[in-house]
C-alpha cells in the first residue's frame, strides 16, 4: 500500500502538470439509451497526456423495471483531429442495483422463498467521438456492457438453481462535454 501512495505522490504534479499546458481533460455529461431504458450519465475523465485519460462515472438508468446505479472506473484513447476526436474505451465498476422479490420457489414442504437479485460487476467497452461546434463540445458513443449479477434468497436456494448470471447490454449515449 505505501508503493500505492508513493506512485500517487509521483503521478499528481504530472497530471497538474500536463492540465496547466493544455486541457486535456473532459467530464461527460449525457442521456442514454440502456436497453430500452432512458438514463443520465456523468463521467469525468482526467487526461495525463494527449491521448489518453483516466477517470470515475456513474450512471442513473434502470434494469429490470428498477433503479439501477452502475459506478465506474473510466479509460479513454483518444485520437485528436482537429475539432474532431474518436476515442475507444473501457470501463469496469459495480451496478449499484437489488431488485426483492424478482423471483420466488417452492420448497418441497410447500412454503415460498422470495429470491432478490444484486449486481456484482460489470465490464464495458466501446466507442465514441467528441466535435467542437462553437464553443461547446458534443459527444456521441456506443458502449457494451456485461452485468454479472446475483441471485440471493433468504434461505439456501436449490443445488439446481444457478446463483449467478450475466446481462448483456447496449447503450448508446449523446451529451456535451465541458
Amino acid at each position: 500500500m505505501k508503493h500505492f501512495y508513493l506512485i500517487l505522490l509521483l503521478l499528481v504534479p504530472l497530471v497538474l502538470q500536463a492540465q496547466r499546458r493544455e486541457n486535456f481533460s473532459n467530464a461527460y455529461l449525457g442521456v442514454m439509451m440502456h436497453n430500452s431504458q432512458a438514463g443520465i450519465s456523468l463521467v469525468n475523465s482526467f487526461g495525463f497526456i494527449r491521448y489518453a485519460g483516466i477517470g470515475a462515472g456513474v450512471d442513473l438508468t434502470s434494469f429490470c423495471n428498477n433503479i439501477m446505479v452502475p459506478v465506474y472506473f473510466d479509460v479513454r484513447l483518444k485520437y485528436p483531429v482537429g475539432r474532431f476526436i474518436p476515442y475507444a474505451l473501457g470501463q469496469f465498476g459495480k451496478p449499484l442495483y437489488e431488485k426483492n422479490n424478482a423471483l420466488t420457489f417452492r420448497e418441497e414442504t410447500g412454503a415460498i422463498n422470495p429470491i432478490k437479485i444484486n449486481g456484482r460487476h460489470f465490464f464495458g467497452s466501446g466507442v465514441g467521438f467528441q466535435y467542437r461546434a462553437d464553443k461547446v463540445w458534443l459527444f456521441a458513443s456506443y458502449i457494451r456492457r456485461e452485468y454479472h449479477m446475483q441471485y440471493e434468497g433468504k434461505r439456501t436456494l436449490p443445488h439446481s438453481f444457478d446463483t449467478q448470471f450475466n446481462a448483456n447490454t447496449n447503450i448508446f449515449m449523446v451529451g456535451f462535454t465541458f
